[in-house]
């Protein structure tokens, strides 16, 4: 998202929370790449959660590097900097745009931040496993305002889920790329196994 776009859409949304007051309405700011720290807190003073393309880190993160410089690119799509400062964020994939639209593959790239070329991009932006699985699961839940429903495995929620072949809080953080879906529960009734 161009910085110009995200200015403008913060003084949108700062407008209308002064005119009708501070309710939750939690605004998202798709592909919201790259962020001064200004922008990060006006959205942090509005309820806004960006949503991070992780997806594009292999495909486009030597050009991000070659284009924007190490210093720049390293900055984007901050997942570190969003957990410190205690703010909720989301990892999008963009299908079928995205060439593997894969929810693991989202966890990989904020996990480990590797180019196609396996160059790190931003290695102080990295995140554990935990934070990236609740980027996907819980926070998006609760950015799409679903949370009471979806989002983590609690009586009277649906229950839909994933069983994978190896736990991706054990694996090596680059293998979690290449974890395997065994079967997949939707509202609790098998929709794919493997």
């Amino acid at each position: 998202m161009p910085n110009r776009i995200a200015d403008q859409a913060l003084a949108a949304i700062a407008k209308a929370v002064k005119k009708h007051g501070m309710h939750d309405h939690r605004p998202v700011f798709v592909h919201a790449t790259w962020l001064r720290p200004d922008q990060i807190e006006k959205m942090k003073a509005c309820g806004a959660i960006p949503s991070f393309l992780t997806a594009g880190i292999i495909p486009g993160g030597d050009a991000v590097v070659r284009l924007w410089g190490p210093e720049r690119s390293a900055g984007a799509m901050a997942s570190r900097t969003f957990l410190r400062a205690g703010l909720p964020f989301t990892y999008s994939h963009d299908a079928p745009v995205s060439p593997v639209p894969s929810i693991l593959a989202l966890v990989d790239a904020g996990v480990n931040r590797r180019s196609g070329s396996g160059q790190v991009v931003g290695p102080d932006e990295r995140i554990g496993p935990y934070d990236a699985l609740r980027a996907v699961t819980a926070t998006a839940a609760y950015q799409l305002k679903e949370e009471k429903t979806k989002g983590t495995l609690e009586p009277g929620k649906l229950a839909d889920l994933v069983i994978l072949d190896r736990n991706p809080l054990k694996v090596e953080p680059t293998a979690i790329k290449d974890i395997a879906v065994v079967e997949t529960i939707k509202e609790g009734r098998t929709v794919y196994a493997r």
